[in-house]
C-alpha cells in the first residue's frame, strides 16, 4: 500500500471523503481481488441491465459524497488557524489520557502486529519504528494515567477543511434475525462473493433483478432487506439463526461499484434533516414508505459480500476490535499500527454535549473513509453498539503520536 508523504501541502490533496450516511460505511477488512469465474460470468451478467439513477441532476449534486453534514451543533471549530501541511505541531488542551485494561490489550496486539515486519518503512519524516516506540512507551506505564507533557511529539491532523476538523462516524457489529432456509417471512438473501473473474452486478441487479439467485451463494435469509443493507454498511456482524448461537459473518469482498450514501440521498431529498440523520431515522422513514425501500437502496450500486467465521470482530489487519478505541482510517494518511489521540464527540440523546480525549488505534479501513478528515469509530456489537454508532456524525480533532525525539 502506498502511503503519501505527510509533508505534502494540503492544497494538493484531493479529498474524496465519502461519508457514511451517518450509518457508518463498512470497514473493508481486505482488498479482495477475486471476482466472477469465467464459467458463471455470462450467466450472471448478460441479463443485468443497469438502471440509471432515479435522482434528478440537482439531487445527485446535493447528494455528493463529500464532507460531513453541516448543521448547528455539529462540533465544527471554524475559528482555528489554517493548516499549511497535512500534519502540524499544534498545542493541545489535554494533559493526560487514561489507559484501560482493554486499551492496553489493544496496544499489545498492535505492537505484535508491527513486530511482524522486518523492514522499517518510512512515512515521510517518520517511520514504522517510531510507531513501535510510541506503543512501547505507552505500555511501559504501570499506572492508568499517561501524561502527555514532553512525553510525545504530537502532530495535529489538518482534517477535512485545513482547520483541523475531523468528521467522526461510528460503526458496529449488528445482530440480525435470519434463517438457514428461505420462507415467506425470511426471504432476503445474504450472499457470499462469487469466485473468478468478471464484472459483478450492481445492487439493483442483485436486489431487484435477482442476478445472483440460485447460484449456491446464499449464506442465509433475513426477514428485512434494510437489515441486510445495514449489515453490509457495517462490513461484519452476527446472524441469529434458528438453531443456536449467533453466527459471525466477516467481510467477504465487494462488487466493485461506487458507493453512494443512502443518508446523503435522504437529506438531499429533504425527507430527513441533516442534524437528525441516523440509522433509526432511516429505518423510521422506510417504515413509513416501504414501497420506496428497494429502489432507494438501489441508488447505491455498491454491494458487500460475507464469509461465515468463528472469529471475533476484527479489522483489516486481523486484530480484534476494541470498542470505542479501534478506528477505521484511510491508511494512505494514517498507517495501520499508528496510535492517535482523538477529541471524540460525546452525545446525549443524539445531541453533542462535549468532547472526550481518548487514545484510538488505527486498525481498520472503510470504503467510505477517504482522506485525513474522516474516521470511523468502532462502537461494539448489538443494539447498544448500533445506537452509539448510528447517532455519531459530528466533528472533533485528532493528533498523531510520535516519539518525543521526532
Amino acid at each position: 500500500m502506498l502511503f503519501q508523504s505527510f509533508e505534502v501541502r494540503w492544497g494538493v490533496l484531493l479529498l474524496l471523503l465519502i461519508t457514511s450516511c451517518n450509518v457508518p460505511e463498512t470497514a473493508v477488512h481486505q482488498n479482495s481481488s477475486d471476482t466472477l469465474s469465467s464459467d458463471t460470468t455470462s450467466t450472471l451478467t448478460d441479463s443485468v441491465k443497469l438502471k440509471p439513477s432515479s435522482l434528478t441532476t440537482d439531487e445527485a449534486t446535493q447528494a455528493h459524497l463529500g464532507q460531513g453534514y453541516d448543521f448547528e451543533g455539529n462540533g465544527k471549530d471554524l475559528n482555528g488557524p489554517h493548516f499549511e501541511q497535512l500534519f502540524e505541531a499544534r498545542s493541545i488542551q489535554a494533559r493526560y489520557v487514561l489507559l484501560s485494561a482493554a486499551v492496553r490489550q489493544g496496544l499489545r496486539q498492535q505492537l505484535a502486529y508491527l513486530n511482524r515486519f522486518s523492514k522499517n518503512r518510512s512515512y515521510g519524516t517518520w517511520n514504522r519504528n517510531d510507531l513501535k516506540q510510541v506503543l512501547q512507551h505507552l505500555l511501559s506505564y504501570q499506572a492508568d494515567t499517561v501524561w502527555l507533557d514532553s512525553t510525545f511529539h504530537l502532530l495535529q491532523s489538518a482534517g477535512e477543511d485545513s482547520l483541523g476538523n475531523v468528521h467522526f462516524t461510528g460503526y458496529y457489529s449488528p445482530v440480525i434475525s435470519a434463517r438457514s432456509r428461505p420462507d415467506s417471512i425470511y426471504k432476503f438473501p445474504i450472499y457470499r462473493k462469487p469466485k473468478g473473474k468478471g464484472q459483478l452486478p450492481s445492487r439493483y441487479a442483485i436486489d431487484i433483478e435477482n442476478a445472483l439467485a440460485n447460484h449456491g451463494l446464499e449464506i442465509a435469509w433475513a426477514r428485512d432487506l434494510l437489515d441486510v443493507y445495514f449489515l453490509q454498511v457495517q462490513g461484519s456482524g452476527y446472524l441469529q439463526l434458528e438453531y443456536g448461537q449467533p453466527q459471525m459473518l466477516q467481510y467477504g469482498g465487494k462488487n466493485g461499484h461506487r458507493y453512494r450514501s443512502l443518508g446523503k440521498l435522504l437529506v438531499a431529498r429533504g425527507v430527513v434533516p441533516p442534524s437528525e440523520i441516523s440509522m433509526s431515522a432511516i429505518r423510521k422513514y422506510f417504515e413509513a414508505h416501504p414501497d420506496s425501500l428497494k429502489i432507494m437502496l438501489a441508488q447505491n450500486p455498491s454491494y458487500t459480500f460475507f464469509t461465515p467465521t468463528d472469529a471475533a470482530p476484527s479489522g483489516s489487519i486481523g486484530l480484534p476490535l476494541t470498542p470505542f478505541h479501534s478506528v477505521a482510517v484511510d491508511p494512505k494518511i494514517y498507517p495501520y499500527g499508528a496510535v492517535l489521540l482523538a477529541e471524540i464527540p460525546q452525545l446525549k440523546n443524539g445531541r453533542l454535549v462535549g468532547h472526550q480525549w481518548q487514545v484510538v488505534l488505527a486498525q481498520d479501513r472503510g470504503a467510505a473513509i477517504k482522506g485525513p478528515g474522516h474516521v470511523d469509530l468502532y462502537c461494539g456489537a448489538g443494539s447498544e453498539g448500533g445506537k452509539a454508532a448510528g447517532n455519531l456524525h459530528h466533528y472533533g480533532k485528532m493528533w498523531l503520536l510520535l516519539p518525543a525525539s521526532n
